[in-house]
């Protein structure tokens, strides 16, 4: 996409939608999620981060199995195998959302996708993310190599370019360019006699 915006990642173009493309590229995205967490040390085929990545890729190949019956089995198999991640780590990425290949959930706690969702490839989503609905209709779009901080909140149908970064803990309702960082305004330093008084609607 002109821009640096965001790409579709697993979607496919009009001329080449069919189930084939589909299942290829949800199989491509594992692939490289894998080769993502072999490049870490230490045991990490036993990273959360990555079962749960790949229980999204179970989910999302649903969408390319043409027979009824054996999609239903592949979407109850998603609903059984997402579970543990939701009860237990607070994660939810659901099989409708977009996701290219390379996802890295490096401290996967607390993290909500919306449905419809749309990210591109080598996407970092680290935890006490959320990525949801807000003031401009939709839901966000990321495109790739894109790095979601500690306490994102990015909501409504805005765009967030290539290579941006979204620092901890701010909250993002318009588009983001490409190549740039967000960051939230810096932390005061305010004397506790004043923040006393004003908590307590005295003079200040």
């Amino acid at each position: 996409m002109k821009g640096g915006g965001p790409r579709t990642g697993l979607q496919c173009p009009s001329s080449r939608r069919s189930g084939v493309y589909v299942l290829e590229m949800a199989f491509e995205g594992l692939r490289r999620d894998l080769a993502v967490y072999a490049r870490l040390k230490g045991a990490w085929f036993l990273r959360p981060g990555l079962w749960i990545a790949a229980t999204y890729r179970v989910g999302a190949s649903a969408r390319g199995i043409p027979s009824p019956p054996v999609k239903f089995a592949v979407l109850a198999l998603h609903k059984l195998l997402v579970s543990p991640w939701r009860l237990l780590c607070g994660v939810h990425v659901p099989h409708n959302a977009t996701i290219g290949p390379g996802l890295y959930l490096p401290h996967p706690r607390e993290i909500m996708l919306a449905p419809g969702s749309v990210f591109g490839a080598e996407c970092s989503v680290y935890q006490d993310v959320v990525v949801g609905r807000g003031p401009v209709p939709g839901v966000p779009q990321f495109g790739d190599r894109v790095v979601i901080f500690p306490g994102v909140r990015v909501l409504g149908g805005i765009r967030v370019g290539d290579d941006a970064h979204i620092g901890p803990n701010t909250v993002v309702v318009r588009d983001v360019p490409a190549r740039t960082v967000v960051s939230a305004p810096a932390s005061r330093i305010i004397p506790k006699a004043t923040a006393e008084r004003t908590a307590t609607g005295g003079p200040k």
